[in-house]
């Protein structure tokens, strides 16, 4: 008998990666004040751990470690000891705040379940998956402010499969993420104009970058990408009354380029069916004036 996917489990996943990115772009929302807001404010790391058969978060009991790779250390040298994020266990949810950049070996488990990895609260010498923490905000002119964290899909698989199990589904968050923001006030930026234009590793030093790439419906100052492929990517915002962030993606052409961001790439192969997709979050400070 074929056995069918039952429809309230997409709509939990949906629910849960909503709460989960909203949550996210929430943290580079400053309230209107008298003083500007802070730098934006995006972890570092963060991700949502969910069964792999139900879609369902998992956080009883749920251990998540990351210990920084050195690119110094001999080849075979085990990582040191896992950091472990504040209050993992809320809705399958849990946060760096803040990494340096660098390769990490990310580890979690949860009873019930098959690791990725060792243990993080018994490590053993099970690897888990290299993510890789993404740099901080470049240096940017006219007051402009920017912050990047990776955003992880977690799925574990249980360990006992039950008979209704099916394979996951696509990555539940968006490749690339944003919320852009007034430098003076926190509010979203209206009227937004972003692209990102793929940058061909290939093409010979000093090319340009490819066509610029829209995402559908940007408002309230949030954008998002569903799926871009790997690589390098140039990244130009414009708004009306704001200096934009590279060339405005509106009036395509001009010579001040964007920031490149890096598209992690897809989930690596893992044992036993488990997956991490990874994302990236972006929140973007832009000051009120002309455009450059």
């Amino acid at each position: 008998m074929r056995l069918t996917r039952s429809p309230s489990r997409g709509i939990r996943a949906t629910l849960v990666a909503l709460v989960g990115v909203t949550a996210l772009l929430a943290a580079t929302v400053a309230p209107v004040a008298a003083r500007p807001p802070g730098p934006p404010n995006v972890p570092a790391v963060s991700g949502l751990v969910t069964d792999a058969c139900t879609g369902l978060p998992v956080w009883r009991g749920l251990a998540v470690g990351v210990a920084f790779i050195d690119p110094a250390a001999p080849v075979g040298i085990p990582p040191g000891p896992p950091d472990k994020p504040p209050n993992p266990n809320v809705l399958g949810f849990f946060s760096y705040p803040t990494l340096a950049v660098g390769a990490y070996q990310l580890t979690i488990s949860a009873p019930g379940y098959l690791p990725l990895g060792a243990d993080p609260a018994s490590p053993g010498s099970a690897p888990g998956v290299t993510v890789m923490r993404p740099p901080g905000p470049p240096t940017l002119p006219a007051g402009q402010a920017m912050a990047i964290g990776l955003l992880l899909d977690v799925r574990l698989v249980p360990s006992v499969l039950p008979t209704s199990c099916r394979p996951p589904g696509p990555p539940v968050f968006p490749a690339l993420a944003g919320r852009v923001t007034d430098s003076t006030t926190g509010r979203g930026v209206q009227g937004l104009n972003v692209a990102v234009a793929f940058i061909d590793p290939a093409a010979p030093v000093g090319s340009p970058p490819g066509p610029p790439i829209k995402p559908p419906n940007p408002n309230f100052g949030l954008f998002s990408y569903r799926t871009l492929a790997p690589g390098s990517y140039q990244l130009t915002i414009g708004a009306p009354g704001y200096t934009s962030l590279g060339a405005d993606p509106a009036s395509p052409g001009g010579s001040s380029p964007g920031v490149t961001v890096m598209q992690p790439p897809g989930p690596p192969t893992l044992p036993a069916g488990q997956i991490v997709n990874q994302s990236l979050v972006v929140g973007v400070q832009l000051p009120p004036g002309p455009p450059i």
